[in-house]
């Protein structure tokens, strides 16, 4: 199935040099806003949190769970924001994109959510303050830089289908909507079916991660691209014959592999560079992508400038710090042809 990409105003793109408009894409991100707690842990320390704790997450995996030990959550001593949703707006934006974030917060919390996602460029207007603790996510990252994440909902549990419906004309008027498995699956539900059969709708790009109950999402007629890794794509082997929008699935250093698109090259090799912290790759992957494709520039290209900022992010230990200069990613997709 072709995708039917919404038609834009905007000529520009920087990677062919076209002229800049006044125009700036607009993306609308329904999802997760997370405070992160990171350890830097030895294999060790892994081997013996799974002989404790059997549910720990793998590689690459993220794990959902209702609270977490403290034995184990004192282990975790650098705070920053996180969450897929709060991710892929930060990405978007860094990219140069109009970006709105749809979510909840608790009403108290460590560190101040709103500034700091204003701050990035995104705008809050549509996340919600609920009575309960804004989602945590404990990310341990490996000496070579691969994550093990086990998240706390908290408030992103509390974001209702009323909540959506709420922000449902910021959504449809977007050129591209990010949507992520950290919701409740009825709130992201209504996002999908709020699209179905509008005209000229936005772009859907969904992250099937966790991956607990994403197949019931990914057969939605509405989603057009999807970005599993290699974890993911595995575990959700049954869905795929379902499923008729884009697959770019990210594996690590190896090549994407893109299923689904009409393009000539559906394997592309990522540039090769030393990873510290692969969290939120995959979330830059996506907002580069978003803000991309928003920006009028072709399916093709987009992957190419995804994938190029999604590799460049694993240099930092921090998501929001990772996010790289728009300059950067294209001197490396031009310098990679």
């Amino acid at each position: 199935m072709g995708i039917g990409f919404k038609s834009l105003v905007a000529t520009r793109t920087a990677l062919t040099g076209s002229p800049q408009t006044a125009y700036m894409g607009r993306i609308v991100s329904v999802g997760s806003i997370n405070l992160d707690y990171t350890a830097r842990v030895s294999h060790q320390w892994l081997a013996q949190q799974r002989a404790e704790y059997p549910w720990f997450p793998a590689a690459g995996a993220t794990v959902g769970v209702h609270s977490i030990p403290a034995a184990l959550s004192e282990a975790y001593d650098h705070l920053s924001v996180g969450g897929k949703g709060a991710n892929q707006a930060v990405a978007a934006a860094g990219m140069g994109a109009d970006v709105d974030l749809i979510g909840a917060v608790g009403s108290e919390s460590p560190l101040p959510m709103g500034p700091l996602l204003r701050a990035r460029g995104v705008d809050i207007g549509a996340v919600t303050v609920v009575d309960a603790p804004t989602g945590t996510a404990y990310v341990a990252v490996d000496g070579d830089g691969e994550n093990y994440i086990i998240m706390c909902s908290g408030a992103n549990g509390a974001v209702t289908e009323a909540m959506v419906q709420d922000g449902l004309d910021r959504i449809r008027t977007a050129d591209v909507v990010c949507l992520q498995n950290e919701l409740p699956q009825a709130a992201t539900l209504a996002v999908l079916d709020g699209l179905e059969g509008v005209g000229d709708r936005p772009t859907v790009i969904f992250d099937p991660s966790p991956i607990d109950g994403a197949a019931a999402v990914l057969t939605h007629p509405v989603i057009d691209i999807t970005k599993p890794n290699a974890h993911e794509y595995a575990a959700l082997s049954s869905v795929w014959e379902e499923y008729e929008g884009v697959i770019c699935q990210t594996r690590g250093a190896e090549a994407v592999l893109i299923e689904g698109a009409d393009i000539e090259r559906c394997t592309r090799h990522p540039p090769q560079l030393t990873p510290v912290n692969t969290t939120g790759s995959g979330d830059i992957f996506i907002g580069t992508l978003a803000a991309t494709l928003a920006d009028g520039v072709g399916l093709d290209a987009a992957i190419d400038r995804a994938m190029v900022a999604g590799s460049l992010a694993v240099q930092l230990p921090t998501v929001h710090q990772s996010v790289p200069a728009p300059a950067a990613v294209d001197a490396l997709v031009h310098a990679d042809r």
